[in-house]
């Protein structure tokens, strides 16, 4: 017997103007006109039916005059697939410049590389051979009774708040601020806790082993083999098909793939995404399914899960991302051919060249900077001038001598003429412009007086005043360009997609880190985080902006 479709069939909208919305629909979408009905009757109204013919589901648009109320209330915003990036950028931009973008695309982003991978996902049970190979034969006993059911009801609580205990201590003693923090509003919120059960005469060692150990061990029976050592991201997590007990309990959290896939989908929408595209989930986490609780308790009520040293990560992510070790190089005299080297491995340039020079390198990343000046990756330049023009403006400097570090230097010249080219005349601000080939010579330059102002990377003046405030004695900032994205990272076009990633892990835990600290005080680096060439598209614009002005040059 042939199979019917019974489900979702069509939905109906109520439109002010047919024929614009047919249109909108036809260059938004894959869809068709397969049904067009003009009115043969005084009542009638015109309907046209759209379809991608992908499935029975059609859009059906009324022409309605006056009234464009429906059941299901205002239509705010239409979702598509697109197979490439390019695809979605030209529907983007199509978007933006009509209007009708109501949110910018996301990049969401692979499946967790880091999932299960020893010392990287601090939720990871598994653990390094190093590691390992230190344990004693009792606490590999203690690893091994934990991976049991009762283990995880009755052990694993007690490990678990040995760790917190640990953490806290490692935590404060570090200096990690970030995680102090956390902590610390956790110990804040524990007060009235432990309060309010001293003011009732409640036992707090009673409270651990009545409310605290029950729930703990609860939330370690949800997570037990919830993930598994695998080569292929996606086939590291479970679908449990749990009763509907312990589904509620978890809040459909066994539904564990749909859960790391899609994030944003509430709890109770968990189950009708994975009983639509089951087969599909269990073809991408490659079979990695337990029929309920039920069955992790009657396998291993005694045999213990194998998870110890993390078969595809045995010495961490460390090794798995090591990079060949070269030789420390000087700075190269011809830098836009060192850009362009294709052995380039990494390497750090400015935004204006990686826009206007560098097509084809890839972006690895941006540092974020902690200088007066900075916001997250993105940085400024200082006006700087001498102090005794520290009571001027900018618009004081018409007609002035600049001094820039180079021509392709966005901090030092074109965010500068951005700056200044809405006050141009006959394209020109500056009477004059002088080029030190770098933003310490430029200091120099206004300092000595040959030059009246510069502009200068926030990062490079606060390194210089912290190393050599000689070098800005007698000089004051009477303002800032505007935020552009700071110094890319990039390595070249023939780095592989996989060591690409290495350079963006490598880079993350630089500056997260705390036994980097001290690199990341040194060179005043505060986060980093991996950016596309898409991120430095503003410079592109700006450049744009301030030669249409007029300003084609500084």
């Amino acid at each position: 017997m042939e199979q019917i479709d019974v489900g979702f069939t069509h939905v109906a909208f109520m439109v002010k103007d047919l024929d614009k919305s047919v249109d909108f629909y036809l260059r938004y979408t894959a869809m068709q006109v397969i049904h067009h009905r003009e009115p043969n009757l005084p009542d009638a109204r015109k309907v046209a039916w759209l379809s991608d013919r992908t499935r029975p589901f059609a859009l059906v648009l009324v022409q309605a005059d006056n009234n464009t109320d429906t059941p299901l209330g205002n239509f705010g915003h239409l979702g598509v697939a697109c197979a490439t990036k390019e695809e979605i950028d030209q529907k983007t931009e199509m978007a933006r410049a009509e209007g009708v973008l109501r949110r910018e695309p996301e990049q969401l982003g692979d499946p967790d590389e880091d999932l299960t991978v020893p010392e990287t996902d601090p939720e990871s049970y598994y653990f390094t051979r190093r590691r390992w190979q230190h344990f004693s034969g009792v606490q590999r006993l203690l690893v091994r009774l934990r991976n049991t059911f009762p283990g995880r009801l009755l052990l694993t609580p007690v490990l678990t708040m040995r760790w917190t205990v640990v953490n806290i201590w490692e935590t404060f003693s570090s200096g990690n601020r970030p995680a102090m923090a956390m902590w610390t509003v956790h110990i804040l919120l524990l007060i009235p806790v432990l309060g309010w059960l001293v003011k009732h005469d409640f036992s707090v060692v009673y409270y651990l082993l009545v409310v605290t150990w029950p729930m703990l061990a609860m939330t370690k029976v949800r997570s037990f083999f919830e993930h598994r050592a695998a080569e292929d991201p996606e086939a590291r997590t479970v679908i449990n098909e749990a009763g509907m007990f312990w589904r509620l309990l978890f809040l459909n959290l066994n539904y564990h793939s749909v859960h790391h896939d899609l994030p944003g989908i509430p709890w109770y929408g968990l189950p009708t995404v994975y009983r639509t595209y089951k087969e599909e989930y269990l073809r991408r986490n490659q079979g990695f399914f337990v029929n309920g609780y039920g069955e992790l308790m009657r396998e291993h009520l005694i045999k213990p899960i194998q998870v110890e040293i993390n078969p595809f990560f045995p010495d961490g992510r460390l090794a798995q991302d090591a990079v060949p070790q070269e030789k420390a190089h000087d700075e190269p005299e011809d830098r836009l051919s060192h850009w362009q080297d294709s052995r380039l491995l990494i390497s750090q340039t400015c935004g204006y060249p990686l826009r206007a020079l560098l097509p084809d390198v890839q972006v690895v990343g941006t540092f974020h900077y902690q200088a007066e000046g900075c916001e997250g990756f993105h940085y400024s330049s200082h006006l700087i001038v001498r102090a005794a023009d520290a009571d001027k403006t900018l618009a004081d400097f018409r007609g002035k001598r600049v001094v820039c570090n180079s021509d392709d230097s966005q901090s030092g010249y074109h965010g500068l003429r951005s700056l200044v080219a809405p006050r141009q005349q006959d394209g020109k601000f500056f009477s004059d412009i002088a080029f030190s080939g770098s933003h310490r010579q430029s200091l120099a330059e206004v300092q000595a007086g040959t030059s009246d102002i510069a502009a200068i990377d926030a990062v490079t003046l606060a390194l210089v005043a912290r190393h050599e405030p000689a070098r800005v004695s007698g000089l004051v900032s009477i303002g800032t360009t505007a935020l552009a994205p700071g110094l890319p990272m990039i390595t070249s076009a023939q780095t592989s997609a996989v060591e690409l990633g290495q350079l963006r892990r490598a880079l993350k835990r630089l500056g997260s880190e705390p036994e980097w600290r001290g690199v990341r005080d040194a060179l005043l680096i505060k986060d980093f985080s991996p950016t596309h060439r898409d991120d430095y598209q503003p410079i592109s614009d700006a450049a744009q902006k301030a030669a249409v002005s007029g300003l084609v040059t500084l």
